[in-house]
């Protein structure tokens, strides 16, 4: 971080047994949590006018607590100046294969779901609306568009609601979920495909939440579960966890 000390070094917990170069993936933890915590708490306060949306993450028990949709993509910001990410929707797949127990009681924000542009959060379903049709992706309660912590850039927005709004990156890759449709509510499933989505097994013992309502939040529950019908983008809770990823593994563009 620029004008700043070096920060203390991410440790990862490996997702396979090489000796150098491996992916691995932790939470916000320890000397290096607090540091990454002190640099996004500046930022809210320097380039987001101390948005109360954004002062929800806080440092205890040695671990950074809290998420929303809002948190996380800024954090996401934060942490690409060190050459991590939060966890995308196929990561925490990756995740529960390596360690079923390492999520379990914890909820991770994922990114955000567009459906439509009248429903829910709808000055940023228009926002996002607009960008994505520019950009010749299309979107609908059949066919959801997934915006992953690394496809957005959070910015303040005086006209919107909440005082924050979302840029669509050059860089992203957005991708469209027919699995989150809101014909597949309440579906069982066991594992994900390759952009983290259910595929349905009756069998399954984890359950698919959806609607079909505007722009919702997207996240992995604390028993596994994937949720994309919450539309209150700003809620926090203790249970929520910052998962970082190192990129060694990188995600697909």
């Amino acid at each position: 971080m620029e004008g700043r000390n070096k920060m203390e070094e991410f440790k990862g917990i490996p997702l396979i047994e090489i000796p150098k170069n491996i992916p691995s993936y932790n939470f916000l933890e320890g000397d290096f949590g607090k540091e990454v915590l002190n640099e996004y708490n500046f930022a809210v306060k320097s380039e987001y006018k101390d948005n109360s949306n954004l002062k929800v993450l806080n440092f205890k028990d040695g671990i950074v607590k809290n998420s929303n949709s809002y948190a996380i993509f800024l954090m996401n910001k934060i942490l690409s100046k060190q050459g991590l990410r939060t966890v995308s929707p196929a990561d925490v797949q990756k995740v529960i294969d390596n360690d079923d127990n390492f999520l379990r009681g914890a909820y991770v924000d994922l990114g955000v779901v567009l459906r439509n542009e009248d429903g829910a959060n709808g000055y940023l379903a228009k926002q996002l609306a607009k960008q994505s049709k520019d950009r010749k992706y299309k979107f609908s309660n059949s066919n959801p568009l997934v915006f992953k912590p690394s496809d957005l850039e959070l910015i303040a927005d005086s006209d919107s609601p909440s005082g924050l709004g979302f840029s669509i990156k050059d860089s992203a890759n957005l991708f469209n979920a027919l699995e989150l449709s809101s014909k597949n509510e309440g579906k069982k499933f066991k594992n994900t495909n390759k952009n983290g989505v259910p595929i349905f097994d009756k069998n399954g013992n984890r359950t698919n939440y959806t609607t079909d309502n505007g722009l919702s939040r997207f996240v992995l529950d604390g028993g596994s579960f994937l949720d994309s019908r919450s539309d209150y983008l700003a809620g926090s809770s203790d249970f929520g966890r910052v998962v970082v990823m190192n990129d060694a593994l990188g995600e697909k563009k």
